[in-house]
């Protein structure tokens, strides 16, 4: 039974997953008793099922109880035991708890260094797991070295065209993708496609045995991931070249219900890139060919995905009243199918709050992100990472609503959270911290202000702010610099001052140091809306 249940739930079908784990538990519990390594086991593949479901909280307290009792029972090198603390360190990086989910990571990865080896395959699956987490962090270069030591291991071990090695390439080439490195993933990109040929051939290279099948969704996934990168590098000949072949590929697709997955992430692919080339019809309609596919399961990520592009694609083209008509209709589905106290419930209420941003109706957008902060602070709590973007939202809305010490408090929580996941240095940080200067002078909390300015001094970014100070002989208000001297004509600095329509305005921003940040143009009431766009 529990192997059904685990076919189930490899295959997505979570709910029927989830009745046979119920039916299996119990039973396997009082046979074999609570400590029993297959009772531990099942409650461990019970955890993944409602990782998938993001019942985080529930799958963590499985999976402390299995740990606790494989501890006991088992041998430091044990194999349940090791995918225990992976499947652990997953669960709380899912709860925000990072400082947690880093140290199991380590402590199962000396592991398997030390009683299997560097290069095992289970050790490479734990570097994996590990490499992705520093990912998610936003700790792009020590993802980067695991993916690299995780290619070179597979490249001596399998080849060069060995599945596996392609899926490292892969990461690896998502990796450089994240740190805006295209000439690098363009590379990376190329040498996976290339790797899709006749294995047969360049034998210097590789052998027959060194090749091993690839998917059918992985070769077209790849080749649509080269033409992804061809468009960020502006090579846009080669990429609609190669976009109309793998359309061809894709309208020739037979057995559609056996690849109905890999043809729907074909047509996302195919609609992300016609919605940078602006060609905003094709995309809508390769969108919804997509969502009109019978066996997609409305309820995946994959599926809200799609929603999220072709609402993006409908803004984009100004039909903002049919996106939230969209976003309407998928909240209340969420609520009756999730609950309303739901994650996906949160993710659907920031995804219309987002929009009522955009559509300047603010009292609507704070009230959906104030009811999605709340489901989350209660199911993730308080200092989770996913916190912060409500917090933010709410922050931007009740500024534009005349709430300026509201938003500050916001702003203040949210950059803590910012401050852990991105670093005071990150682009959005630098944003945040801008607009709450701006509040807290505007509020006259001067100590405040000096407090936030040496905050971000010490994540290596400077804001040097010019004060406003008398009337000149012609009656024009003069600015003064920190030291009192008269301004000196360099504009490199913020000015904080209320503009004629009473919202706050903000100049120029010169920024020292930073992480290499760079120029940050004038906030206003538009390009502010999109601090954060992260669900």
């Amino acid at each position: 039974m529990t192997a059904l249940a685990e076919s189930y739930r490899l295959h997505g079908r979570l709910d029927e997953a989830e009745k046979l784990f119920n039916e299996a538990l119990p039973m396997i519990t009082a046979q074999k008793g609570p400590d029993h390594a297959a009772t531990l086991i099942t409650l461990n593949n019970l955890s993944l099922l409602y990782t998938a479901q993001e019942r985080h909280k529930e799958a963590c307290e499985l999976l402390e109880k299995a740990l606790a009792g494989l501890e006991e029972q088992c041998s430091v090198d044990s194999l349940d035991l090791l995918c225990t603390l992976d499947n652990l360190a997953t669960a709380y990086s899912c709860l925000g708890r990072v400082d947690e989910a880093e140290a199991l990571f380590k402590q199962a990865f000396t592991a398997r260094v030390q009683y299997r080896g560097s290069e095992h395959p289970t050790t490479l699956n734990t570097m994996v797991c590990f490499a992705q987490f520093y990912r998610d962090n936003d700790r792009y270069h020590d993802a980067q070295v695991l993916c690299e030591r995780v290619l070179a291991a597979r490249k001596r071990q399998l080849g060069p065209r060995h599945a596996s090695t392609l899926d490292a390439q892969y990461k690896l080439r998502c990796l450089y993708l994240n740190q805006e490195r295209y000439a690098e993933a363009l590379s990376v990109a190329q040498a996976l496609v290339a790797g899709l040929g006749d294995s047969t051939k360049n034998h210097d290279e590789a052998s027959m045995s060194d090749a091993a099948p690839v998917s059918t969704y992985n070769r077209i996934s790849w080749q649509l991931l080269l033409v992804s990168v061809l468009v960020h590098v502006k090579r846009h000949d080669e990429a609609e070249t190669l976009q109309q072949e793998l359309l061809a590929i894709l309208n020739n697709e037979t057995n559609m219900n056996d690849h109905c997955e890999f043809y729907a992430d074909g047509l996302y692919h195919m609609a992300l890139i016609r919605n940078r080339q602006s060609r905003y019809n094709d995309a809508e309609s390769l969108l919804r060919q997509a969502l009109a596919l019978e066996n997609i399961d409305k309820d995946s990520r994959g599926y809200l995905a799609f929603q999220d592009l072709l609402i993006s694609v409908l803004e984009n083209q100004h039909r903002q009243s049919e996106a939230e008509e969209i976003l309407q209709s998928h909240l209340s589905d969420t609520e009756t199918t999730c609950g309303p106290s739901s994650l996906p419930t949160a993710s659907a209420l920031v995804r219309l709050g987002f929009l009522y941003e955009n559509l300047s109706r603010w009292p609507y957008a704070a009230d959906v992100m104030i009811r999605a902060l709340n489901i989350r602070e209660e199911t993730l709590g308080e200092n989770h990472n996913e916190t912060s973007v409500p917090l933010q939202a709410i922050a931007f809305c009740r500024e534009q609503m005349g709430d300026t010490a509201g938003a500050v408090d916001m702003w203040q929580r949210a950059l803590l959270l910012m401050e852990r996941k991105q670093g005071r240095g990150d682009q959005d940080t630098i944003v945040a911290v801008k607009r709450l200067l701006n509040a807290l002078h505007y509020l006259g909390k001067e100590g405040e202000e000096t407090k936030w300015s040496e905050w971000a001094r010490e994540g290596g970014v400077e804001f040097r702010l010019r004060k406003w100070g008398g009337e000149d002989e012609n009656g024009k208000v003069e600015e003064r610099d920190d030291a009192g001297s008269a301004d000196s004509g360099d504009d490199d600095v913020i000015v904080i001052k209320e503009s004629d329509d009473g919202d706050l305005g903000v100049g120029k921003l010169g920024i020292d140091g930073g992480a290499g940040a760079g120029e940050l143009l004038a906030t206003s009431s538009e390009d502010s809306a999109n601090v954060c766009r992260s669900v």
